[in-house]
This record gives C-alpha cells, sequence and structure tokens, in this order.
C-alpha cells in the first residue's frame, strides 16, 4: 500500500533526523529545543510502530502532517527566522500525508502562521522571498503528488488488466467475487456467474499457430464487450477461459445474455474458413454459499454445456440446503 510506505519511509526519517538534535541539544543544555526535539522523535517513532503493526494509515497520516509543521513553526519561534528551511521538507510531505486537497489548505495556513511569526524579524525582502518560495515548493509538490497519483491509479488499473486481450484478469474476477459474496449476505441480492471459453481452443492452437489464437482471444474479448453493457465486466481467468460478472441484474439475466453471446460468437468470423463457438455455464449466487462453492457450480455448469456437445448454455440449478452448511443439487 503506497500510503503505508509513504509514512513508513516518513517516520523513520523523521525520527533519524530530529533525534540526533535532541541529544545535541541535551548536551548543550537548551532545555526547550531539546524537550520539543524528543517528543517529536517519540512521536516519529510510535507513529512507525503503530502502522507497522495495524496497516492504519488515516490517523497516522493527519498526526504526522500536524508534527511535520508545528515542529518547522516552533523551531522558528524558539530558535528564530535562519530556522525557516525546516518548513519546506514539512510542506512537501504533507501532500503525501494528507493529500493533494488538503495539503494546500494546511500548508497556506502554515505560511501565514510562519509569516505572522516573522514579520517584525523579516525585512520586507525576506518576507517577499519567504512568500514565494514556500509558494513555490507547494506548487512543485502539488504537481508532483498529482502526477504519482496518476502513475499509481495506472499502474494498479494495469496490474488488474490481461496483458494479452486487456479484459480484467484473474485476481480482479476473485477480487469482485468475493465482494458480490459479502453484498449478497447483507442486502440478499443474487448475483449471477458467468463462465464461458472457446470450444476446442487448443486444434486451432495446433492448426493455425500460437499467434492467430491470440488474435482469436483478442478479437473474441472485443466482440463479447461490445454486447455487454458498462455494468457488465468481462475477465480473463485462464487460458481460454473466460468470465462474466453481470452488476444489477434482473433474475435470469445472465442466462440470456449468455444465449445471445453464444449466438453473436457463432455468427462472427474470428478466423477465416473456421467457426468458432463458445460453451458456457451459469450459475445465481445463493445465500450462505462460499465463493469456491459458486465459482465450482458455474464450472460444473461449462462442463455439462461441453459434454452436450459444446456451442450451448448451460444453467446451473438451485440448491437445497440442509442446515444452511450441506448443498445438494435438485433431483
Amino acid at each position: 500500500m503506497f500510503e503505508r510506505r509513504v509514512i513508513l519511509v516518513l517516520s523513520a526519517v523523521g525520527a533519524i533526523a530530529v533525534l540526533p538534535f535532541a541529544v545535541i541539544r541535551l548536551w548543550q543544555a537548551d532545555w526547550a529545543i531539546a524537550v520539543l526535539d524528543s517528543i517529536v522523535s517519540s512521536v516519529f517513532i510510535g507513529v512507525f510502530f503503530y502502522v507497522w503493526f495495524t496497516q492504519k494509515t488515516t490517523i497516522p497520516g493527519v498526526i504526522l502532517s500536524i508534527f511535520f509543521l508545528l515542529t518547522a513553526v516552533l523551531t522558528v519561534v524558539l530558535k528564530g527566522p535562519q530556522n525557516t528551511a525546516w518548513l519546506y521538507p514539512s510542506m512537501v510531505g504533507v501532500f503525501f500525508l494528507v493529500g493533494r486537497k488538503w495539503g494546500v489548505v494546511v500548508n497556506v495556513i502554515a505560511i501565514a502562521v510562519m509569516l505572522t511569526i516573522t514579520w517584525n524579524d523579516f525585512a520586507p525582502v525576506a518576507r517577499l522571498t519567504l512568500l514565494l518560495s514556500t509558494l513555490a515548493t507547494n506548487a512543485f509538490a502539488y504537481v508532483f503528488a498529482l502526477s504519482t497519483a496518476k502513475q499509481r491509479k495506472l499502474l494498479a488499473e494495469q496490474a488488474r488488466r490481461d496483458s494479452l486481450t486487456k479484459a480484467l484478469n484473474r485476481r480482479a474476477f476473485e477480487e469482485q467475487l468475493a465482494w458480490l459474496v459479502s453484498v449478497h449476505q447483507r442486502i440478499h441480492s443474487a448475483p449471477e456467474l458467468i463462465i464461458f471459453d472457446i470450444d476446442h481452443f487448443k486444434a486451432i492452437n495446433d492448426e493455425y499457430g500460437h499467434d492467430q489464437g491470440d488474435r482469436v482471444l483478442i478479437q473474441l474479448t472485443r466482440v463479447i464487450e461490445s454486447r455487454l453493457r458498462i455494468t457488465d465486466q468481462l475477465y480473463r481467468i485462464g487460458g481460454e477461459e473466460f468470465a462474466i460478472l453481470p452488476l444489477e441484474t434482473r433474475p435470469n439475466y445472465s442466462g440470456c445474455l449468455a444465449e445471445e453471446l453464444r449466438e453473436i460468437v457463432a455468427a462472427t468470423e474470428l478466423l477465416p474458413h473456421r467457426s468458432i463457438t463458445i460453451s458456457a455455464g451459469v450459475a445465481a449466487h445463493e445465500l450462505d454459499e462460499s465463493v469456491e462453492q459458486w465459482f465450482k457450480r458455474a464450472d460444473q455448469a461449462l462442463y455439462r454445456a461441453k459434454a452436450a456437445g459444446r456451442n450451448c448454455v448451460e444453467v446451473a440449478p438451485k440448491q437445497t440446503h440442509d442446515s444452511g452448511i450441506k448443498h445438494k443439487r435438485q433431483a
């Protein structure tokens, strides 16, 4: 988690950077600054271990932001305006701890407080220099934080996509399955799952080569996605096997959708002079059914479609529940 790593690094660096000053101030009998540095170091160390063990980041991020800026301001108050340099790294750190919007708000307040404190100590040119330099630092930090956030979002999205077809991958599929099961438990809506694969795909690879096989997978993905609603999510879960998780569906919607997709694929020329078909299994989730049980029922329906001659859709039957634990298929 990016936020966790940032807080761990900043708290560790903060403790390492401030602790030597606490020791030096104690040696010099500069008690006020020594106490301040000791408190700040202790907070940094405490935040580091809290985040390390709990992996919670929201409150620690706010605490670090406050202490970064508070330390910079108090250092100026106690040691004079020549210590304003501490304000710059503090403002940069705030952007990564509380986000861009709150970073701007908090840092503008800190700049206003700092200018107020140093107003009588700085000449007009020095005050203008402090104002412009801190604003420039905030501008650069904002742009960098924005660019970093976009890159992280892009990388996170790429981690959820299949590199060949650009459909969502198995990792994203498993996360969505677990979420749908939890939703079903809370609001008693019955999510549905479609699993399908390409019939005789190994023969296609053997006859036409893997390059042509990859092209079939890519074209099939485009054909399927062109029919799906924005709430119907397509996943490549392995080889030539795909899954669809329709959201906000009517009862039996997935069975009708799977049949329509089967017909569309059969009527589309994905390879010259060769018919490409798919087989599909459909299962609606049932209360108290685990993710594994749900997936297994859809997978078994797919195998029945294969056994029935392929190029067809099988819907998993509803199950009866014995004490809410055992699941048996209806006769």
